[in-house]
């Protein structure tokens, strides 16, 4: 018998298999690109975000983008791309970038599997849910650095914080 969390001898370790049977569960949408790779859209609080996963075997490396079209003021880039260092601090895991030109923002993380261990299920579906929370927790101070609407701090104090109840 294997241990937990490890390849059993002749056992074939897939990732995408995982997240394709995911996402048939939960019926999202998907798009099965390659072997070691598969995107799906993923509804959130504020928008669908598209999740793209991909599995190198030679990195041991489970890599997955969650994006979002945005559009940022030329003036305003400079408290954007402040906005999101700011966040990125308070991320635990993954980070935020913006791709300009691509009228994107993206959050990005990556699972090391090295030394023959393997991604489970739940830990799938957890970082999917963290990083769709991630984005549905920053959108709106992204936004405000865009609109200059709200200081961009006040809105970081309630991303950070535990919300009690629903709206």
């Amino acid at each position: 018998m294997a241990e937990a969390g490890t390849i059993e001898s002749g056992y074939e370790f897939d990732p995408i298999n995982i997240v394709e049977s995911i996402a048939i569960d939960k019926e999202w949408d998907f798009d099965r690109l390659a072997d070691d790779h598969i995107a799906m859209a993923v509804d959130g609080m504020w928008q669908a975000y598209a999740i793209t996963l991909f599995w190198s075997s030679s990195e041991e490396t489970l890599r997955m983008i969650c994006s979002f079209e945005f559009s940022p003021q030329a003036d305003r880039v400079p408290v954007i791309l402040d906005a999101i260092n700011s966040i990125n601090d308070y991320c635990w895991s993954g980070s935020f970038t913006l791709l300009q030109d691509q009228e994107m923002i993206l959050f990005r993380y990556g699972l090391v599997l090295v030394g023959g261990s393997i991604v489970t299920r739940d830990q799938i579906e957890h970082l999917v849910a963290s990083a769709v929370g991630s984005c549905d927790s920053y959108f709106p101070v992204i936004q405000s650095a865009n609109h200059g609407r709200k200081p961009i701090w006040d809105l970081m104090s309630l991303a950070t914080s535990d919300p009690c109840g629903n709206a």
